[in-house]
């Protein structure tokens, strides 16, 4: 038993070093891991279980413990992780009304009786080793679902049929570096001159009734796209769809892409492109806003935020042809892109997580 105070605890486990299980009620019971006496080990396959907080793991490999921690090794020996984590479900079911103030001690834990299968009287073994490997196989079944949920929803977000890149998608990534230089491939543009920029008439956030259907209210969240929730029909238009919104109230800073008709809660201001964009679609508004941000998050809302004006004469670079035209093209196949690739790397997370479980479990 060893005090973490007396330790060099690390977070990752290196050579020669094993874990050290304290009473902590989630990781496994692991603080981290140590590099002590090798005497002082604990053998691997039992089970820690913690006095004052009465919690139970498997542990599968040699381990230190800290205060206040027994070490509970089978009796019988066709033991296994299974078998393991069968039998500290039930522990945990027996504990789970066990307070921190009740404490225990080696009599008291070793009275602590639990219900286990049993076959012609005595325990069935294979029942319960059944039993974790079909449970195991339906969560790796389930997260596998999971994935293709997530590749759906991702793909239905984005508007995406699927990460594959296409060539236009390559080139704009290939041509990203000479464009991020900007030069002789960009140009600059007052923000003014692209879109029409006005304060929208606004609604009081606080007097507002919010509706299951309805019409979205734009407020000051930053989650759901600024999107508080759906209000009733007003006595005067809504928004138009296809616009930026753009506020800076306090510290809240935002620019958004609205693809539904919206209401607004106070000063928040809506882009509408000008007949410049002979191309308009969410894919440009987002390489767009990334610009427009710039320009937002330099301004404190404590003092008033911006100004009509100083948004309208704020300059921002934008990629051109070689004809000097702005490169709608280069700007959408870009955030393709980047959205394709993000949702890969998603992918292949899940796929590595479902791949580790599969290898914890031995599948």
């Amino acid at each position: 038993m060893f005090h973490a105070q007396n330790l060099e605890i690390y977070d990752n486990q290196a050579q020669d070093t094993n874990p050290y299980v304290v009473r902590a009620t989630t990781n496994n019971g692991i603080r981290g891991y140590v590099a002590e006496n090798k005497d002082y080990l604990n053998d691997g396959d039992t089970l820690s279980f913690a006095q004052d907080t009465f919690s139970v793991f498997y542990q599968k490999q040699p381990y230190y413990t800290g205060n206040k921690v027994k070490v509970l090794k089978p009796k019988f020996k066709n033991f296994n992780s299974k078998i393991a984590l069968y039998i500290v479900s039930n522990f945990n079911h027996v504990l789970k009304d066990c307070t921190w103030g009740l404490g225990s001690n080696v009599d008291s834990i070793s009275q602590t009786k639990i219900l286990l299968p049993t076959k012609n009287g005595e325990i069935d073994f294979d029942f319960m080793e059944n039993f974790i490997s079909e449970l195991e196989k339906e969560y790796v079944c389930e997260l596998e679902a999971e994935r293709v949920r997530e590749l759906e929803a991702y793909l239905k977000a984005t508007g995406l049929k699927d990460y594959e890149l296409t060539q236009n998608e390559k080139d704009a990534l290939a041509k990203f570096d000479e464009f991020s230089k900007w030069g002789g491939v960009a140009s600059e543009f007052k923000i003014g001159d692209l879109f029409d920029i006005v304060g929208t008439k606004s609604l009081d956030s606080n007097a507002v009734n919010f509706v299951e259907n309805g019409i979205n209210f734009v407020g000051r969240t930053f989650e759901n796209n600024g999107i508080q929730g759906k209000i009733e029909k007003q006595k005067f238009e809504p928004n138009e769809p296809f616009t930026i919104t753009a506020t800076v109230i306090g510290n809240y800073k935002y620019v958004k892409y609205q693809k539904e008709p919206y209401y607004c809660s106070q000063n928040i201001n809506k882009l509408t492109p000008k007949p410049i964009f002979i191309k308009w679609s969410e894919k440009i508004a987002i390489f767009l806003m990334t610009n427009i941000w710039r320009f937002v998050s330099m301004y404190d809302g404590q003092q008033g935020g911006y100004k009509l004006d100083d948004i309208k004469n704020h300059k921002i670079k934008l990629p051109i042809t070689a004809n000097g035209e702005i490169d709608f093209d280069f700007m959408e196949n870009f955030i393709k892109a980047i959205q394709k690739l993000i949702i890969k790397d998603l992918v292949i997370w899940s796929q590595k997580k479902i791949e580790a479980t599969k290898q914890v479990v031995g599948l």
